[in-house]
């Protein structure tokens, strides 16, 4: 018996399938047969295969049956261990169903393997590299247009292309085949999706190569036909195969980050009119700017977004460099509640480099250990680079003082080690390392002692100083305890009328419970608690380690702000002055958050 079965689903493709048959007769793996299943052709395609091929069996169809259906009746008539699927519109390299066979051969829980797939007229190009969806749930195909080079390593892949790849035929059988119900289109990721949820794995196979002309049944790759079906098997696709408790982690990104940042506008509308209007004579005097900033900020989500994340590669340490600059700087700034963490930039505002920073820190993170992920667990690897960066920064910051903000960039830090594959007992060491530098910084910064003991003392009993230390905190919970259930509503607040004296800022959270309540609370952790399962999921799909890294870094950077800032105004850890992501007035916060989301963006949609 056969080892393979080729099955060349065929529609009006007479200008493509001499080329494609031609190509399999110069296979240099030659224990295969061709099924050609035509789907009621008109252009003489069929009649040319059946007398120019009479070693091709033909199966013909009254109509057009879809893709689908097709290649199922093809699959329905093998007979051999394999079968691979491939368009008309391709030609294959000689070692191609010889690569395809060895590389699933090798993989004995592998479903299915994707052929490299390249442009037809363009041959440096990739067309295909394996099949995925993105943040938005919308399919995609990895390394589309990139150059060939980029893909030349065998990976788990999400699914493979159905133009071209070999399928293990008891499995696919097992599993029903194609959904007839996609008629053409994704039905491909579909089965991949099915595959998995299965206990299958999905396979690219670069050594196994094929040129592909791309639409040769549609005409072109935009048509009404293919956006139609695009869009509606999208939909049908993921919502059909995920469980409920998937499509909830599975929200897509971008809807969420869009409503973290509406529903943030809202607020700093109501929680900031009052003190805008006492301080500055104008209501709107933070909204304002904080609209702009948003704008700004969305523009460049988009930028970053279409980039190739690869190039942080390259920005990693200038922008650390950069961001230990503006560190410096801003020390020689003016105060203001005490702390120097402003540049003030004539007719812009002010800057904040502690968010530069932050952003710095995961690039430069991300890059070492993409660089280096095979020797974590060394010393000089794993360890000393990453302490040295945080030393420095955190020394900085915590001159200013900026105690939330050392604690973020630590957290951060030692989240990506992990991940990363720092060996575990070097975090015992940095945990003695950590406590030798805090106590470093006590006897060179002694002005840091009293800060801190006293922020300890208003978290232990604000009560004993209520006019102080303490106020802040004590109108907190008065905020949130006026809240109840469902809240005063929107704009009723009575705390932000200058009794919470950040009511814009630091403690936003605490106008959120006033003013919509418990559930409102709820929704606003919920949300963030979305990002991070979606981020998580997005980087576990992510197409390389420092796509993966990157995105860990940024959702990881938001959740734990967003824990910190509830910790502080719902008085579970001592005041330490940390911001609400999307929520507190901040034109450098936001810009750079929705930057970051937009790397996030960049990943997910595959920028390898």
């Amino acid at each position: 018996m056969k080892k393979i079965t080729v099955v060349i689903p065929n529609f009006n493709g007479m200008q493509y399938v001499e080329r494609c048959l031609d190509s399999l007769e110069r296979q240099t793996f030659s224990d295969f047969d061709v099924i050609f299943v035509d789907n009621g052709s008109v252009d003489g395609s069929r009649e040319l295969t059946e007398e120019k091929y009479p070693w091709v069996k033909v199966i013909a169809l009254a109509e057009n049956t879809g893709f689908c259906k097709a290649v199922n009746l093809g699959i329905e008539a093998t007979q051999t261990p394999y079968v691979v699927l491939l368009n008309n519109d391709t030609e294959a390299e000689p070692d191609f169903l010889k690569e395809l066979y060895l590389g699933i051969e090798r993989k004995k829980n592998a479903f299915s393997g994707a052929a490299r797939m390249l442009q037809f007229h363009d041959r440096g190009k990739m067309d295909d590299a394996g099949n995925y969806y993105n943040c938005l749930g919308w399919a995609f195909a990895l390394g589309k247009g990139k150059p060939e080079e980029n893909y030349l390593k065998e990976r788990k892949i999400f699914a493979s292309c159905g133009g071209a790849a070999i399928y293990r035929t008891e499995l696919v059988k097992k599993l029903g085949g194609f959904d007839e119900e996609h008629f053409a289109y994704l039905e491909d990721i579909d089965l991949g999706y099915r595959a998995q949820i299965a206990g299958y794995k999905n396979w690219y196979l670069p050594k196994a190569g094929v040129y592909h002309v791309g639409s040769g049944t549609s005409g072109s790759r935009y048509n009404q036909f293919k956006i139609r079906y695009s869009s509606r098997n999208n939909i049908y696709m993921l919502y059909k195969n995920m469980p409920l408790l998937q499509i909830l982690l599975n929200l897509p990104f971008l809807i969420l980050v869009l409503t973290l940042v509406g529903f943030g506008l809202v607020m700093l509308a109501s929680a900031s009119s009052a003190v805008a209007l006492y301080r500055r004579g104008d209501a709107w005097a933070y909204l304002r700017p904080q609209l702009l900033y948003a704008a700004l900020g969305l523009c460049g989500m988009w930028l970053a977004s279409r980039v190739d994340y690869h190039i942080f590669h390259k920005l990693a340490w200038p922008l650390l460099g950069l961001s230990l600059i503006l560190l410096a700087a801003v020390l020689f700034m003016p105060e203001y509640n005490g702390c120097k963490r402003w540049l003030v930039i004539p007719g812009f505002g002010t800057l904040q480099p502690s968010e530069i920073a932050k952003f710095a820190v995961v690039l430069v993170f991300s890059h070492i250990i993409a660089l280096n992920h095979d020797r974590m667990k060394d010393f000089s690897v794993g360890v000393l680079p990453f302490a040295l960066v945080l030393g420095v920064v955190a020394a900085l910051m915590l001159l200013e003082p900026h105690l939330s903000g050392t604690v973020l960039i630590l957290g951060i830090g030692a989240v990506l080690m992990f991940v990363g594959g720092t060996g575990l007992r070097w975090f015992l060491l940095a945990g003695a390392g950590g406590v030798g530098a805090i106590g470093a910084a006590v006897a060179v910064m002694p002005d840091l002692v009293p800060y801190a003991a006293d922020r300890l003392r208003s978290w232990l009993d604000p009560f004993a100083d209520p006019l102080g230390d303490g106020h802040q905190t004590i109108q907190s919970l008065y905020a949130i305890g006026s809240g109840g259930a469902t809240g005063l509503g929107l704009g009723e607040s009575r705390q932000k009328h200058l009794f919470v004296p950040e009511p814009q800022n630091d403690f936003i959270f605490s106008i959120v419970c006033e003013e919509l309540g418990f559930v409102g609370a709820c929704a606003v952790v919920g949300l963030f608690v979305l990002l991070l399962c979606r981020g998580i999921t997005i980087a576990a799909h992510a197409p390389d380690r420092f796509g993966a890294l990157l995105v860990v870094g940024f959702v990881v950077q938001v959740a734990l702000q967003a824990v910190l800032n509830v910790a502080v105004v719902t008085n579970t850890i001592p005041n330490t002055g940390i911001s609400l992501p999307f929520f507190s007035s901040g034109g450098t916060s936001l810009m750079m958050l929705l930057g970051e989301m937009g790397v996030v963006l960049g990943v997910s949609r595959g920028e390898a």
